[in-house]
């Protein structure tokens, strides 16, 4: 094989792939996660609805306790959290949302946030099915 040609292919995959790096950057998207097992799926649906439910009483508590889950969730999904860089928009929104307000507004929103994340890795139908006491069938 001609060397200048496998210069030539190296070139061409490294740029390549710095290509794909810089457009993964700027569109602030890392790889995709990984969908959750149906008994995961359940377990989190129920403990979103127990934090949901001690939101009324005790909203910062909630708000602490919604962010750990969105953690457990985003971890079991394959997100890599240790690097700050790659901590999910919505994540980021959330804590941004809660951190240093006690306001009820801002707990709100921060609740919203992480219910996305919820809604995301557990899916709104089980999410509604645990609120109505009931697991959905597959």
């Amino acid at each position: 094989m001609d060397p200048m040609l496998v210069v030539l292919a190296v070139v061409v995959i490294l740029i390549v792939g710095i290509l794909y790096a810089v457009l993964r950057g700027v569109s602030g998207r890392g790889p995709r996660l990984q969908k959750l097992s149906d008994e995961s799926r359940g377990r989190y649906a129920n403990q979103w609805r127990t934090i949901e439910t001690r939101f009324i009483d005790h909203p910062r508590e909630a708000v602490r306790e919604a962010d750990q889950l969105a953690v457990a969730i985003l971890n079991e999904r394959g997100a890599e959290l240790h690097d700050h860089r790659a901590v999910p928009r919505r994540l980021r929104d959330a804590r941004r949302a809660a951190e240093g307000r006690d306001n009820t507004e801002s707990l709100r929103r921060a609740m919203q946030q992480y219910q996305d994340i919820v809604d995301d890795g557990v899916g709104r139908d089980n999410r509604e099915a645990a609120e109505h006491g009931h697991r959905e069938m597959a």
